[in-house]
C-alpha cells in the first residue's frame, strides 16, 4: 500500500465581531478550544468591543459530533493523525483568514493580538512562529506552546513580544506539572510571559480578559 497526499480546495468560515464607527485600530485574532464553534466562542470577546475594535474567530476545519452521531456539533484544530499535514493546513487557513479581513480594513493602521484557547494555543502558537504578520501581543489561555517548536535564535526573537499566560486556578487541566514546566520552560529558553490565574476552572474569564485588554492597550 502506498500513501499519497494532494492539496484540496474547500470552504471554511469565520465570525467577526466588531465597532466600526470608526477605523479598526485593534484587530484580535482568537481561536477557540477543542470540541467548540466559532459562533459561540465569540461571544466571550463581546466585552472586548469598543470604537475601532475587531473581534475574529476563525473556526477549525474538522468537525464532529461531540456525543455519537447526533445533537451538538464541536470542531477540531488537528489529532495526532496525518499530523504535520494538518498542521501544515490550518497555518495557510489562519493566514488566508486574516488576508480577508485585512482587505476591509487598513493593513498598516491595526495592531493584531492574538489569542488561543486550550487546543488553540499551539495552534496559534504554530501561525505566530511561521507568519510575517507584526504581532502586538500573543495570549495562550489554558494551554501551552506545542512541545515540538525548536527554539533557535529566529523563533525566540518572534516570541519577543508580549505573550500572557493565563489559566484558571481551578481548571482540571492545569495541573502543578503545568507550572513547573512552564517555569523550566522559561528558564531554559529565556522566554518572558506575564502569568495570570484567576478563579475559575477551564474556561475564559471577562474580568481577566478585560484586564490584560486594558494591559495591551497602555503597551
Amino acid at each position: 500500500m502506498e500513501e499519497f497526499h494532494l492539496s484540496v480546495k474547500r470552504t471554511a468560515r469565520y465570525y467577526v465581531l466588531a465597532d466600526e464607527s470608526v477605523p479598526i485600530t485593534e484587530v484580535w485574532l482568537v481561536a477557540h478550544g477543542y470540541g467548540q464553534l466559532a459562533q459561540y466562542f465569540i461571544r466571550h470577546f463581546k466585552c472586548l468591543l469598543r470604537p475601532g475594535v475587531m473581534v475574529v474567530a476563525p473556526e477549525a476545519l474538522s468537525r464532529f459530533y461531540l456525543d455519537g452521531t447526533s445533537g451538538r456539533i464541536g470542531a477540531s484544530w488537528m489529532t495526532r493523525e496525518d499530523r504535520i499535514y494538518e498542521i501544515h493546513d490550518y497555518v495557510n487557513y489562519l493566514t488566508q483568514v486574516y488576508e480577508h479581513v485585512c482587505k476591509k480594513i487598513n493593513k498598516t493602521t491595526h495592531r493584531l493580538v492574538v489569542l488561543g484557547f486550550s487546543q488553540g494555543v499551539p495552534t496559534v502558537c504554530r501561525w505566530v512562529a511561521e507568519t510575517s504578520f507584526p504581532i502586538h501581543a500573543l495570549i495562550c489561555w489554558a494551554g501551552f506552546f506545542p512541545q515540538d517548536m525548536h527554539w533557535n535564535t529566529d523563533l525566540k526573537n518572534r516570541f519577543s513580544i508580549p505573550v500572557y499566560m493565563v489559566y484558571g486556578n481551578e481548571d482540571p487541566y492545569i495541573k502543578e506539572d503545568f507550572i513547573n514546566n512552564l517555569k523550566d520552560f522559561k528558564q531554559q529558553f529565556l522566554l518572558e510571559t506575564k502569568d495570570k490565574a484567576f478563579e475559575g476552572g477551564h474556561t475564559l474569564n471577562e474580568a481577566t480578559l478585560m484586564q490584560v485588554a486594558n494591559e495591551l492597550r497602555n503597551i
